[in-house]
């Protein structure tokens, strides 16, 4: 991961709550970034992590994969049950508690 030096801050913070958690991941600053990685373009990058072992990772696929599969549950198939599952997500997603008097938006 990379951040700007407005993001150097956060950057610092997550890096530790990485270390605190077990993951072993170390900080580069722009000089060790680009001996590193001769390929990345450094310009404008205050600090770097890089995670060795146990950092994790998230998979896009899988997750999109799970949200697709449980909208053919709960809506069936084909476009009208996407812009269904769409409409349902947003609804979710914008009023987790009371939904206001007006309804979910339409699409």
């Amino acid at each position: 991961l990379l951040a700007s030096e407005a993001g150097a801050h956060i950057m610092h913070k997550n890096f530790e709550t990485q270390r605190q958690c077990g993951a072993e991941v170390t900080l580069l600053e722009p000089a060790q970034l680009a001996s590193r990685f001769p390929w990345l373009n450094v310009d404008g990058v205050a600090l770097g992590t890089f995670g060795h072992r146990n950092e994790g990772y998230f998979d896009a696929f899988a997750m999109a994969t799970a949200m697709a599969r449980k909208a053919r549950q709960q809506c069936g198939s084909g476009a009208a049950a996407l812009r269904l599952a769409k409409r349902k997500l947003c609804w979710r997603a914008t009023w987790s508690s009371t939904p206001p008097a007006r309804g979910p938006p339409t699409w």
